[in-house]
């Protein structure tokens, strides 16, 4: 195969063939001539993976000359490879990522990172489309990858000067013992005057990651999510199941209680969404169907502070309002680009903010939906968003980042830089001093909403932190983890 015609013969085309005819022509072979569809004929397995290698080359080889990478010498009828930099095949990954070409933005990103295996973006962004597309598995492992090799960065960047080892056996000793036990974090020098936090409780009865935590307005209950397809309700002062509430079909993605604690929303893989009765655990009703409701799972609900309305945002790219009381859709909004991630209800009840895989920040009165304002986000992905309660600030986790926004005007108020991995859950306390953050390294994080300082640090968790809540009360911060588990923290 050293011709480009050559390559649009073995694929059945015509010389000069689009890229989509390209495309579905591949995509037909493959199937025909994949390898696991042959079982009990070697012989023809045998050949089926010679032509599937054949057919893989071909279809390389043509998606690199409709790209422009490949230059083909039609006198010669060789044709060259011009041997791209890992930054054009990124760019054009994140590129493809935008455009939904989702595949196509894989395969960018794995020619990146082959060029440079220490590419932390290209694996992030790699894992962002496999999550997106729901391999699960290989993003968690390209997130774990990207961690490791910042944590690496950041220790060589910090690492001191060598110094001569000590010669004595007991210093030698000594040194190794101190080398073996856990790093504690630095405290912060203001900390002598903040509340100190530790972990009283640690429930682990779920049986996958935990997705998301929620607490009750009176501070007796706890609600959690779980990629194990259930929500459990467990006494906040002891730690006790009160029950568990089973029914969907798939991982559950996102929790939230009404404001009088009676009723629970979660949202689902499956793309439902189902209230619950929290006294009873009994299942009031399912929101969406077959025919009706969200296309692609449900990863954010919140309600409006009377419980009247309930929002909800989907991969379907759609933000949905439902009248709880009936069951009844009551308007839902689209023209967004990507997945929503994450919806934020104003205390008031009169606006609420939306982000997700996409560049802006929607703002939106929710009497008639239309957006207030629109916030555009450099990452292209807004995790976890949330309201001040006097809804004067707009917090959101983007990347490894969490920016304060000014709601009335859009404007960046400043950053909080400390993770060192991508926060997926933000939360402010009801007197309006201190933000709370949980992050993919493991960690959950106290800031000054002020200042925008650090106050302090929790860990304990062995997974990352995907949730965080905070009790109405300020005393008692909750953590879900893909490690499984629920902690709670209090101050003292």
């Amino acid at each position: 195969m050293n011709n480009i015609n050559e390559c649009y013969e073995i694929l059945g085309l015509k010389q000069n063939a689009s890229e989509q005819e390209v495309k579905q022509a591949y995509r037909n072979l493959a199937k025909i001539w994949h390898p696991d569809r042959i079982i009990d004929d070697p012989e023809k397995k045998k050949e089926a993976e010679e032509k599937i290698k054949e057919l893989n080359q071909a279809y390389k080889l043509l998606k690199s000359y409709h790209s422009g990478e490949l230059v083909d010498t039609f006198l010669t009828g060789v044709y060259s490879v011009s041997r791209s930099k890992p930054e054009a095949f990124y760019n054009e990954g994140v590129a493809n990522a935008n455009a939904e070409k989702y595949q196509e933005a894989i395969e960018c990103f794995n020619n990146a990172i082959r060029l440079n295996p220490n590419y932390i973006e290209a694996y992030k962004y790699r894992g962002l489309v496999c999550e997106k597309l729901g391999y699960n598995n290989r993003a968690t492992s390209d997130f774990r990858k990207a961690l490791e090799l910042e944590l690496d960065r950041k220790q060589k960047k910090t690492e001191p000067p060598e110094v001569k080892k000590p010669t004595s056996s007991s210093a030698t000793a000594k040194e190794a013992k101190e080398r073996s036990q856990p790093e504690t974090p630095p405290t912060p020098a203001s900390a002598s005057s903040k509340p100190l936090w530790k972990c009283v409780f640690t429930f682990a009865k779920h049986l996958n990651s935990v997705s998301s935590v929620a607490i009750s307005q009176d501070c007796r209950t706890i609600a959690s999510g779980s990629f194990d397809g259930t929500v459990k309700l467990w006494r906040l002062n002891n730690g006790e199941i009160i029950r568990t509430l089973s029914g969907h079909s798939d991982r559950v993605l996102c929790i939230a209680f009404t404001r009088n604690g009676i009723n629970l929303a979660s949202g689902s893989a499956d793309k439902t969404i189902k209230l619950w009765q929290t006294t009873t655990g009994k299942e009031i009703r399912t929101l969406g169907s077959l025919f009706s409701g969200h296309s692609d799972k449900v990863s954010a609900v919140t309600f409006s502070p009377d419980g009247q309305i309930l929002a909800s945002g989907s991969a379907d790219k759609t933000i949905k309002l439902w009248q709880t009381s009936t069951g009844k859709e009551i308007s839902s909004f689209s023209g967004h680009t990507g997945q929503i991630t994450t919806i934020a209800m104003s205390l008031d009840g009169k606006t609420f903010a939306s982000g997700g895989l996409e560049k802006p920040v929607r703002i939106r009165q929710i009497d008639n939906g239309k957006i207030i304002r629109s916030i555009p986000v450099l990452s292209g992905y807004v995790l976890s968003a949330t309201f001040s309660p006097d809804g004067e600030i707009l917090a959101i986790a983007t990347a490894e980042e969490i920016k304060l926004l000014q709601t009335a005007t859009g404007k960046e108020i400043c950053t909080l830089k400390g993770h060192s991995g991508r926060v997926y859950s933000v939360v402010i306390s009801p007197d309006g001093k201190t933000l709370i953050s949980g992050s993919d390294d493991k960690t959950i994080k106290l800031w000054e909403l002020s200042s925008g300082k650090e106050i302090c640090t929790l860990t304990g968790h062995s997974g990352a932190v995907y949730s965080v809540a905070i009790s109405r009360d300020g005393k008692t911060i909750v953590s879900g983890s893909n490690d499984k588990t629920i902690k709670v923290w209090r101050c003292n």
